[in-house]
């Protein structure tokens, strides 16, 4: 759920600058990568962190033998807080109109 946030927060980013994903297998990539280049290196470490969230999201869904811990958990969702601020904060920067929350 916290992946998702996260996910949904990005696909507004994206759909902020007049882009859209394409549907279809590697799509949430797609969006990572579109945050990424936007966000810059100033942010390089959480979006490598989103993206190795959706990773381990991958292997919780595809690969039943996959497990998230306590603490992942506990720490993905501090981590979602802090990037769903930057992306609210970019989208208003850049777009006042386009307030996401």
């Amino acid at each position: 759920m916290v992946y998702e946030a996260m996910l949904r927060a990005s696909l507004g980013f994206m759909l902020s600058y007049g882009q859209r994903p394409r549907s279809g297998l590697g799509h949430h990539k797609i969006i990572i990568d579109f945050v990424a280049k936007k966000l810059g290196r100033e942010y390089k470490n959480i979006v490598k962190a989103f993206d190795l969230m959706r990773r381990k999201r991958n292997e919780a869904i595809y690969e039943p033998i996959s497990f998230i811990t306590k603490k992942e958990a506990k720490d993905s969702i501090a981590l979602a807080k802090k990037y769903i601020l930057i992306i609210g904060e970019e989208i208003e920067n850049r777009c006042p109109q386009l307030k996401l929350f």
